[in-house]
């Protein structure tokens, strides 16, 4: 279709129309994940005194989303393989990035809701759920071929109607051209600093940018390089300033419909449903065009899932096939992250509850996105000369993702009160676990020659190490935001799981004195890290690697927080639980798998780049069948 427009056009038009595909879906991506309840709240609270922070949002956006493109274009290989060069354990940031796309589905689940509740008030013929399945089935139908041009097609169709609508809100919701005037001068009233900071993050995505380059690749094929960098790079900045504008424009007009009389009050409710009749009051202030804003807020939001599966699932299998040896092709692998992805999406709905786990991931993804701009910059020193970004492109990135971070750590506050504190008591234990590296007694545990004995000292000693976690915890409505499951799991991938075990029922015991909300859930939890910490060690046969010691780390915290103290405090059904867990989860994932990094680089600087007791042991087992018997006969 698109191909078929290009060729009735003179051919320099259709060369610098060549790339207008990936920025349309990259726009129907990023408009239908940018915030929308951020930017009405922002409307209604504040006017349009926080507008420019669209502009500035978008300009750093798309800076680093060019920076994205110019690698891509020049290398011939998307944005993912580039980061894999980053220096540090290997394929730690697309492993990361990686695991936060699966996470995201359980938002795209309450997207799908969300959707499904918008087209509910406009066909009020089946219930927000049925439709949000139907969309969920029929998004799976369209992708399952793995086809861009089938994507970019049915992007161009969402897209016309999409545009239809949006001119159907312009023309009938009144702009105050002179209060948004003045919003374009950069101001902050007073109280308003973390809405500016949210605003600046939600306005034209995050990681979702990365995708830009997924989509890129599959339409440039094998056009890539010095002889083609020029002419790709005018259509693809083409592409790009109409994207933004366009995310820009849609961001405008739901900042607009808050200014007209969102209900605030109702902001703060967790529910999918009233989020959705708040907005139905607020567009219903629009003469006649109620209906249209459902309709094309639900076509955004189908056209945001279409997008955002695909470029993810392209993603994923494009990591995986190239990260790590697989018996399945690339499109085999993109069908298997569809079915996981539907699964996890599947999930989202029948929850109803997702507003948490969004949150904290939304935090992670913030921090990941703020270091992935200092990232681009290494990759941009890397490319040949004429391929690399100017000075100010340099500036504005570097800039932008300071700011970014900044965001990421003020809007996430958990981890400035909590995490950060962890942390620093998190360097006294790596200072004693590496203290202990020097003993005789860890040079026996290791090479296989521990007695009883040591290992009672061993879980004497991590013992005190889990004890410690717990007395520099930090309670926080009667859960202790630890570093407790650090211990016994160091000891159980030393010791094995009976060692681990032990150091976790010590620290149990003490938890279980101590009290409170989490404490059973958290005294289970430390036995289960020990425990499962050390068949974790096994089945990776003992070649510990960063990235699976922080899977580990943030597998078992998630044990620990979203199902041991749930479950042993009454449930999931209360907003107060879901607080705990949202303030809880981030600093202790974070303290404990950086206390088993530290944990492994202590390991290597010793020596030890897989733990050796089993090839140790194995050995010795071969050399003792092989002396005879008779030590006569050795002679």
């Amino acid at each position: 279709m698109i191909s078929g427009l290009r060729r009735r056009i003179p051919p320099g038009i259709a060369a610098m129309l060549f790339f207008i595909g990936p920025g349309l879906i990259l726009a129907i991506e990023a408009s239908g994940e940018s915030g929308i309840t951020e930017l009405i709240a922002a409307g209604y609270e504040h006017g349009f005194a926080l507008f420019w922070v669209i502009a500035a949002a978008l300009i750093f956006k798309f800076a680093f989303t060019n920076g994205i493109a110019r690698y891509t274009v020049a290398t011939g290989t998307s944005i993912f393989d580039g980061l894999r060069s980053i220096p540090g354990p290997k394929n730690w940031e697309v492993t990361f990035i990686v695991a936060i796309y699966f996470f995201e589905m359980v938002g795209f689940g309450g997207i799908a809701l969300f959707a499904g509740s918008m087209l509910a008030k406009v066909i009020p013929a089946a219930a927000p759920a049925a439709y949000a399945f139907a969309l969920l089935i029929f998004i799976l139908l369209v992708l399952w071929k793995d086809s861009y041009e089938r994507l970019e097609h049915i992007i161009l169709l969402i897209s016309v109607v999409m545009f239809a609508g949006l001119a159907a809100l312009i023309l009938t919701l009144p702009f105050p051209l002179a209060a948004i005037a003045q919003g374009c001068i950069p101001s902050v009233p007073d109280g308003a600093l973390i809405e500016t900071m949210a605003l600046l993050g939600v306005v034209g995505s995050g990681l979702n940018l990365l995708l830009y380059s997924v989509w890129l690749h599959e339409k440039m094929g094998d056009r890539h390089g010095e002889a083609y960098f020029a002419s790709h790079m005018k259509s693809v900045n083409l592409d790009l300033v109409l994207a933004f504008l366009l995310v820009g424009v849609v961001a405008l007009i739901f900042m607009t419909l808050g200014f007209w009389g969102f209900v605030h009050e109702h902001l703060t409710e967790v529910g999918v449903g009233v989020v959705t009749e708040v907005l139905y009051a607020s567009f219903g202030k629009i003469p006649g065009g109620m209906n249209t804003v459902m309709f094309v807020a639900f076509v955004i939001l189908t056209g945001a899932l279409i997008s955002g599966m695909d470029g993810r699932a392209r993603a994923v299998s494009s990591v995986v096939s190239r990260a790590s040896a697989t018996r399945f092709d690339e499109r085999t692998l993109y069908r298997m992250v569809l079915i996981a992805f539907a699964f996890i999406i599947t999930a989202g709905i029948l929850s109803g509850e997702t507003t948490s786990l969004i949150r904290a991931v939304a935090a992670v993804s913030s921090v990941m996105f703020g270091l992935l701009g200092f990232m681009l910059i290494y990759l941009d020193r890397r490319l040949p000369v004429y391929a690399r970004g100017s000075s100010l492109w340099v500036l504005t990135v570097g800039c932008g993702s300071v700011l970014f971070l900044g965001i990421a750590l003020i809007t996430e506050r958990s981890l400035l009160t909590f995490g950060l504190p962890l942390v620093e008591h998190v360097a006294v234990v790596a200072i004693l676990i590496y203290a202990f590296t020097k003993t005789s007694l860890f040079e026996r545990l290791v090479t296989g020659r521990g007695t009883l004995e040591d290992r009672g000292w061993m879980i004497l000693s991590f013992g005190v190490l889990a004890l410690y976690g717990i007395c520099r915890g930090i309670l926080y409505n009667g859960v202790i935001i630890d570093f407790a499951d650090l211990g016994p799991m160091v000891a159980g991938i030393l010791g094995g799981p009976v060692v681990g075990g032990c150091v976790g029922l010590i620290a149990a015991l003490f938890r279980l004195s101590e009290g409170g909300l989490g404490a059973v859930g958290s005294a289970v939890s430390a036995i289960c890290a020990g425990v499962i910490a050390a068949y974790a060690a096994r089945m990776f046969r003992n070649h510990l690697t960063y990235w699976r010691l922080i899977v580990l780390a943030c597998g078992v915290e998630f044990l620990h927080v979203f199902i041991l103290i749930p479950l042993f405090a009454g449930g999931w059904d209360s907003l107060a639980m879901w607080q705990i867990i949202r303030e809880t989860y981030l600093p202790m994932a974070v303290a404990n798998a950086l206390g088993l990094v530290l944990f492994l680089s202590i390991l290597r600087e010793r020596g030890y780049e897989m733990l050796e007791h089993t090839e140790y042991l194995s050995l010795k087992k071969r050399r003792t069948k092989e002396m005879p018997e008779d030590p006569e006969e050795s002679k």
